[in-house]
């Protein structure tokens, strides 16, 4: 029997490199700050919604940015290009929004719902030190609710 061979310096392989930020406990594939922004989706979002093609999911998405005057500028911002009766129209459920409508809606929805967390989330997750801890998944158990990013 021959005996074993032991490597040399020049057949091992390289060690493996430095990683930097998340990539150093084990994160892969995807940045830290899009990982927190996908996790708070995920917190922000477990709380029953329907979807915005179901008549309820359309009628809270509606009645969220219609309360003031900053939600409907994030339906402009969105390009919902309709005038006031015809978005009247839709929260009473006498009219349908078209699917491009639709889409715009959820996603000023959820800018909207972002921007008005953000400082509620930063207050508890920091809260002068005794903050709330989350877990950062980089396999998140459901995609985010809407394309888009923290605003």
């Amino acid at each position: 029997m021959a005996p074993a061979k032991l490597p040399t310096a020049s057949t091992l392989p390289p060690p493996p490199a430095q990683q930097e930020g998340f990539g150093r406990y084990g994160a892969t594939g995807i940045s830290g700050g899009s990982a927190l922004a996908h996790r708070l989706d995920e917190r922000a979002a477990n709380r029953g919604l329907s979807p915005v093609s179901h008549p309820r999911g359309l009628a809270v998405r509606l009645r969220y940015l219609a309360l003031d005057e900053q939600g409907l500028a994030w339906l402009r911002l969105a390009q919902v290009t309709v005038i006031e009766r015809t978005i009247a129209r839709w929260r009473a459920g006498r009219q349908r929004p078209l699917p491009a409508n639709l889409r715009k809606i959820d996603q000023a929805f959820w800018a909207c719902r972002r921007h008005n967390l953000v400082g509620y989330f930063k207050q508890r997750l920091w809260d002068d030190g005794r903050g709330t801890r989350i877990e950062i998944s980089t396999t998140p158990s459901t995609p985010p609710p809407s394309p888009g990013h923290w605003t």
